[in-house]
């Protein structure tokens, strides 16, 4: 089986994810009203959440010199229960406070990679979060902060083991092939 890694893209949103759930969990110990959830490329449907969320994802990467530069985005969003707009609005003010202070925190500038792995960490950028549903702005606070990584590109190798037999199953009648190189 083929062993594919994983980009130093991919594992620097991983980073940033783990450093806001570090600093959930010690505001929580303050008071529990501070807890969220925090999620890593989670899709809609945002209809029905129970309570705050932050999502991180990989907004885009592209190369600069001999580095890349990865921009990542954490939406916040607060779902508005029962007519408290005035609760919900507080709690979402206090979430994006909340993050910034997270994604801020220079405690450990590389994120855990060795030294020189990560040459930059932007300035974090806020925004507003307006969806084409209007029921769905009406029933959620949504905003998100960015943030661009300049980072070392090395390339990864890919261990490859050649692929001799192909094994095919579908509904019931299966097939195998033998390959063999030219």
């Amino acid at each position: 089986m083929a062993t594919l890694p994983r980009s130093l893209d991919d594992l620097i949103l991983d980073a940033l994810v783990a450093k806001i759930k570090k600093h959930r969990d010690a505001d929580k110990l303050v008071d529990v009203i501070y807890d969220y959830d925090v999620e890593r490329d989670k899709s809609s449907p945002w209809q029905g959440l129970r309570g705050p969320l932050v999502n991180g994802r990989q907004n885009s990467d592209e190369p600069k010199g001999d580095a890349y530069t990865a921009r990542y985005g954490f939406l916040c969003i607060v779902p508005v229960c029962e007519a408290a707009d005035a609760k919900a609005a507080a709690k979402f003010y206090t979430l994006k406070e909340q993050v910034k202070k997270a994604l801020l925190d220079r405690a450990d500038p590389d994120l855990g990679f060795e030294p020189g792995t990560i040459s930059a960490i932007g300035s974090l950028t806020w925004q507003r979060v307006e969806f084409d549903d209007d029921k769905l702005n009406e029933e959620i606070f949504a905003g998100e902060w960015s943030l661009e990584v300049t980072y070392a590109y090395d390339p990864l190798d890919l261990t490859l083991i050649p692929l001799t037999t192909l094994n095919v199953n579908n509904s019931g009648l299966a097939a195998k092939y033998t390959l063999e190189e030219d």
